[in-house]
This record gives structure tokens, sequence and C-alpha cells, in this order.
């Protein structure tokens, strides 16, 4: 009977909050990020992290991958029991590109003993970075007014060969 009303109330919990991870010992929001950005631009998307369990824990998060282009902050912390922290995840890159990786959330109770014993959750991350408008314009500029001035010293160079 006690075990049918834990249920109950873990999938009442998972109904009543959409958008929410969980797992042992922490709940995660949103239960994934995507991002749009242009090049050049930083774009930053918060990671809300909660503690359900009824002791501390020490907190770690970061990418799987594209740790140059990805960072987290703050990446380590201590959350006490029903407390909550809100981590900004930051992507800058200066080429456009498609980026499909995850934000990974490990929990390590502090009461933890020697045997390595920790939770964690995967929020998937997609990022969309373009090339902005003006990107093209500028490029397309550089490039007439090199074509211009390589036809205008062209002209010259007939001209004084024409004339000698």
């Amino acid at each position: 009977m006690r075990q049918t009303i834990g249920i109950f109330i873990f999938v009442a919990s998972m109904v009543a909050v959409p958008g929410m991870v969980r797992a042992v010992g922490m709940a995660v929001k949103p239960e994934r990020l995507t991002l749009d950005t242009v090049i050049g631009r930083t774009i930053t998307a918060p990671l809300l992290v909660i503690n359900v369990t009824d002791e501390p824990a020490l907190y770690r998060v970061y990418p799987a991958s594209h740790v140059n282009t990805i960072s987290v902050s703050p990446n380590e912390f201590l959350l006490l029991p029903g407390e909550q922290k809100t981590v900004s995840v930051t992507v800058q890159t200066f080429m456009p590109k498609a980026i499909s990786t995850d934000i990974a959330v490990v929990a390590r109770p502090l009461a933890a003993t020697n045997i390595a014993t920790a939770s964690g959750i995967k929020i998937p991350l997609y990022v969309m970075v373009r090339v902005a408008l003006w990107h093209v314009g500028v490029v397309t500029a550089i490039v007439g007014c090199a074509l211009v001035m390589i036809s205008v010293r062209w002209k010259k160079k007939s001209n004084n060969q024409t004339t000698v």
C-alpha cells in the first residue's frame, strides 16, 4: 500500500510539472534547450537545478562536448534539501553550424561513502548558428570594391601599354 502511494505521488508530480526532467535526487527545468543565434553573438539560456532529496548534495554541470564553444556558470555548487539554483548555459561561436550535444547535470550526496555514488541527467542542447544578413552585405561590398579596384588597375595597365 505504501509503495503504491509513493508511485502515485511520483507519477502525479511528473504530470503536474511539465517541462521538467527528474532523476534520483534532482529535477532540472527545462527538459531541453533549443537556441538560435548568429555567428559572433553570445547567447545565454537559464537551466534550473533543484535538489529534491532530504539531504545536501554537490552538483556539477558541464557540456558533454563543444567545450570551447559552450560554457556553464556556475559549474559546481552545493544545494541543501529543497534548494534550487539557476545555471547559465552560454554559447558563442564564430562559424555557422548546427550544434547538438547534452548538458550533463550530476549530483553527489555529501554523505556519500567511499563508494562512488551519483545520479545524473543529460539535457539535450540544440544550437543553430547562422550567418547574419548584414554579414552577407559586408562580404558582397568588399568583393565588389575589390573587383572595381582590379578592373581600374587593369584598364590603367592596358592604357599604358597601348600608348607606349
